[in-house]
């Protein structure tokens, strides 16, 4: 069976022992990365030529945080299976140099070494045996370092991340994908603490909330190290999240991190938040001090319950508060894209194209709403997404949706003024908030406020989000045959069988 045999638009011819499970959703996330990874490529030769043309520049030591540079990348497929994915970036990724496609099953070895012969790699890709974080463990040395590690494993990446910050080169990436979503989107709080350190609670915005945990795990686990993260593109879609950081090394830098993680208070009637940062930074000249902020609630009201609707207040987090994209490398992914002969274009060419675009529209703001559910609070019909949109825009603020849901309302508008907008609705449409609410709902004590702001709903030119007008792929739908991650996989991960089984990783990504 071959990967273009399934829908993969690729190079890389992959044969398997016996009958082999292949999801089709997992086109997206492959591409996906081979995208980035080119640009990434791209990114480290300019940057390696920059630092050569620097010969005006006084002598300086010699960075002990470079690894021995040829001008090409070394990337880590640190849970390959049947190497698939580094069989693509052999192929697909230009200036690669070295590619070690490690599993911890026998069966996967001898299919990784198979597929390098097959498509005649051997110079490039190195099947390697050894247990995932002991293999990164043992690369922690500066010149046994990668430019590029990629953990796609079954359910979390929890486990991995310690090891991977260690063995990442100083301005390499690092691309984790996690597949336990009920644990991030706060089905089980007791458990997503147990793996990321964090609690979440059911939220319209858990995708995001899911993000932006992960995030948050992956820069603690830096810090340790006198490293941190430049998240470059975090992406929730089908039914895993995946981020790609840029891994940096500094104390100073590093030290910044608690600035950009915190907590988050979540009412649990109208469904608001409010950030709360970890620490702060002084300012001017005492940029380099840190203290904790001093708490001004503007969601807490009398006996610390939500001021607009007098409900309880739950706390989640620690989270990452800090942009979960960078604009410059996502407009760089879409120019890319944009220049690509339609020949040479990747399966999911277009959906990349609409995602991209909205990330890229995407403010950076933290979390969302969802304009339905706000009206469904005060129980009023649900307006138009672009009158909700214009209302804001009008009242002189900013807003866009989210990659992660449909129906988003991202938005640095204050809670006052949504709730204005929908009293407005409320008034315009005749709602009796004594006949259709309870007393003790959310909705009844929201209606019973006054509206202090001008509610504008006439269509704003900005209401429109480009995806939307150039008509791209923004949001896949189709849950039909094969969707999702299967049933982790069960017996020996040395099995010497000649029907072999699959390992954790291959079950997930084949």
């Amino acid at each position: 069976m071959a990967e273009s045999a399934a829908g993969d638009s690729c190079q890389a011819k992959v044969g398997f022992h016996g009958p082999v499970f292949y999801n089709p959703v997992q086109e997206f996330n492959r591409d996906l990365t081979v995208t980035v990874l080119r640009q990434f490529s791209e990114d480290h030769q300019n940057f390696q030529k920059e630092q050569s043309e620097k010969t005006d520049e006084p002598p300086r030591k010699k960075n002990k945080l470079a690894i021995n540079e040829d001008g090409k990348i070394r990337i880590l497929d640190a849970l390959s299976a049947s190497g698939l994915r580094a069989l693509r970036f052999s192929k697909e990724v230009p200036d690669v140099g070295f590619i070690m496609a490690n599993d911890f099953s026998d069966n996967a070895v001898a299919s990784i070494q198979e597929n390098v012969k097959l498509n005649g790699v051997e110079d490039i890709v190195e099947a390697h045996f050894g247990d995932a974080v002991m293999t990164m463990m043992e690369h922690r040395g500066i010149d046994k370092r990668f430019h590029a590690v990629d953990l796609d494993p079954y359910g979390t990446a929890s486990t991995f991340l310690d090891s991977a910050v260690q063995c990442v080169a100083d301005r390499g990436i690092l691309m984790v994908t996690c597949t336990d979503m009920a644990v991030l989107c706060g089905n089980t709080p007791e458990a997503c603490y147990n793996k990321y350190d964090a609690v979440t609670t059911r939220m319209k915005c858990c995708h995001e909330v899911g993000l932006r945990i992960l995030l948050r795990a992956i820069d603690s686990a830096a810090n340790r190290y006198t490293r941190y993260i430049e998240p470059l593109v975090s992406i929730s879609v089908d039914f895993y999240v995946r981020v790609f950081v840029r891994v940096h090394t500094g104390a100073f830098q590093a030290k910044r991190s608690g600035t950009k993680v915190g907590t988050v208070l979540v009412c649990s009637g109208c469904h608001a938040m409010e950030p709360l940062p970890m620490l702060k930074r002084g300012e001017d000249k005492q940029e380099n001090k840190y203290s904790l902020p001093t708490i001004r609630h503007t969601l807490t009201g009398p006996d610390s319950l939500c001021i607009h609707c007098s409900h309880r207040l739950h706390q989640i987090g620690p989270i990452y508060l800090a942009p979960i994209h960078s604009k410059p490398f996502v407009t760089s992914l879409l120019n890319r894209l944009k220049s690509t002969p339609e020949a040479e274009r990747l399966g999911t060419h277009g959906r990349l194209q609409g995602v991209l675009t909205m990330v890229n529209e995407e403010l950076d703001e933290i979390l969302y709403y969802e304009h339905d559910q706000m009206a469904n609070v005060v129980k009023v019909s649900v307006p138009k997404a672009q009158s909700v949109r214009s209302a804001i825009l009008h009242a002189g603020y900013q807003v866009s949706g989210s990659h992660c849901n449909p129906k988003a309302v991202k938005t640095n508008a204050p809670m006052q003024l949504l709730w204005d907008i929908y009293r407005q609705v409320a008034k315009d449409t005749n709602v009796d908030r004594e006949k259709r609410l309870a007393k003790e709902s959310p909705g009844y004590h929201i209606l019973g406020q006054p509206i202090t702001n001008k509610i504008d709903f006439s269509l704003h030119p900005g209401a429109v989000e480009q995806a939307k007008k150039e008509n791209l792929v923004r949001f896949q739908c189709n849950k039909g045959k094969n969707w999702g991650p299967r049933q982790k996989a069960k017996g020996s991960v040395n099995s010497t069988k000649a029907g072999f089984q699959l390992s954790n990783a291959e079950e997930h990504k084949s």
